[in-house]
């Protein structure tokens, strides 16, 4: 199966699922897996790979919201706090590059934080760049507020 075509022909239905989820208190999972087709959409329009999901970037991933909850705030970095490249290394990745983008707001609409990062000369390159081969996105919540964590790297195997 061509998933380029399945993610294609279920993008319109995601991105209008991404607006009732308002409504329907969709589950954080389906959250993440909306957000990480966008990023593949997006990436696709630019005729670039897809990036693929790797587990031990989503630990990371998760690991990092649960961080930015803990400290109530927006940050790639915490005193006393691994930076991301020696987050991966502690993941037991091999990698050669390392991104992270984040975000933190009120709403479910995937689809805004995802145009806020494209927006975004960092976070966009970040998106874009042609030599990652995984991501990992993690969502985490606390009141009304979503703490989003997105963890890029090109990945190889030693």
């Amino acid at each position: 199966m061509n998933y380029k075509i399945v993610a294609v022909l279920f993008l319109p239905f995601l991105l209008l699922f991404g607006h009732l989820s308002e409504k329907t208190g969709v589950n954080l999972k389906q959250l993440e897996d909306h957000l990480f087709l966008l990023v593949n959409h997006e990436r696709n329009l630019r005729g670039l790979p897809a990036l693929q999901f790797n587990s031990r970037l989503y630990a990371m991933a998760r690991a990092h919201s649960k961080k930015m909850i803990e400290e109530n705030r927006l940050a790639h970095d915490f005193p006393g706090y691994p930076k991301l490249s020696v987050r991966a290394l502690q993941a037991g990745l091999h990698f050669s590059s390392v991104g992270e983008n984040l975000a933190i707001g009120d709403t479910t609409v995937m689809k805004y934080f995802h145009e806020q990062m494209l927006a975004s000369p960092g976070h966009s390159q970040n998106t874009l760049d042609k030599d990652y081969t995984h991501m990992a996105i993690a969502i985490l919540k606390r009141g009304n507020q979503y703490y989003i964590t997105q963890d890029f790297a090109n990945i190889y195997e030693p």
